[in-house]
């Protein structure tokens, strides 16, 4: 598993890192790189790896300056420092709690599925306030990201991303090139002919919570369509799939 963050609350990474302490999945099958990338107030980031030391395996904390390409960047330096044993990447947003069943969910579907990449769903846990944009998420997953699903080429969100490594790196790891990395993933796997699953309520309701903080990130109102190809043989599948404003930009570079 695999976590970035960047000037976070450090309670409220701690929060996350709880969550995932709490898996249901054995602590030795899996492992928990925290990479904090360029954050220059110790206050910030110490708080976090003070976190990992005491709770020794399965966490991994890293601190990192000078990152470049933002999130891409440090998730590609988590990639680099993960165990050679493992065979897929999950990544997990520092705001977000995963359920404790969520690493046992993800097998049982990869499994099944036999899929390369898997989206899995979320949902926003603070309360009344977030009445909005739950019900936006909800309907992503219910039509957007089914849509995706059902040729194979449903795009990542960022968090409860579920990716097989040696997918992820056939299409050059992760890009900075975009502000969405994780569309941007989603479309070059599809490109090569990956299946990117997006998991559906009966499989996974809303397998982590996250902390609502401000609307104007990957959950931003208005769709766009977005073209997803997915090549499987000499069978080409199309579909023309709506994502949030925020994936519209994952083909155009940062500027």
């Amino acid at each position: 598993m695999h976590l970035a963050c960047h000037a976070e609350p450090p309670e409220v990474v701690v929060a996350t890192l709880e969550a995932l302490r709490r898996q249901t999945w054995s602590a030795a099958a899996f492992e928990v790189v925290v990479i904090d990338n360029n954050t220059a107030d110790a206050a910030l980031w110490r708080p976090v790896q003070a976190f990992c030391r005491r709770a020794g395996p399965p966490f991994r904390f890293l601190h990192r300056m000078g990152v470049r390409e933002a999130k891409a960047g440090a998730l590609t330096i988590a990639l680099d420092e993960t165990d050679r044993r493992a065979t897929h990447v999950a990544v997990v947003d520092a705001d977000y709690q995963a359920r404790p069943e969520f690493l046992a969910i993800a097998a049982r579907f990869l499994d099944a599925t036999g899929a390369d990449a898997v989206q899995f769903p979320q949902a926003y846990r603070s309360g009344r306030r977030t009445q909005a944009v739950t019900l936006e998420l909800e309907s992503y997953f219910a039509s957007a990201a089914a849509a995706g699903d059902a040729v194979e080429a449903a795009l990542p969100t960022g968090t409860l991303s579920v990716i097989g490594i040696e997918a992820l790196r056939a299409v050059g790891g992760w890009s900075g090139r975009t502000l969405t990395e994780d569309a941007d993933l989603g479309q070059r796997l599809a490109g090569a002919a990956f299946a990117v699953d997006s998991s559906t309520p009966a499989w996974a309701p809303a397998c982590c919570r996250r902390v609502f903080r401000r609307s104007d990130g990957n959950g931003g109102a208005g769709f766009t369509a977005t073209p997803a190809r997915s090549d499987s043989g000499s069978r080409a599948r199309r579909a023309t799939v709506p994502f949030g404003r925020a994936w519209s930009c994952a083909s155009s570079p940062p500027g």
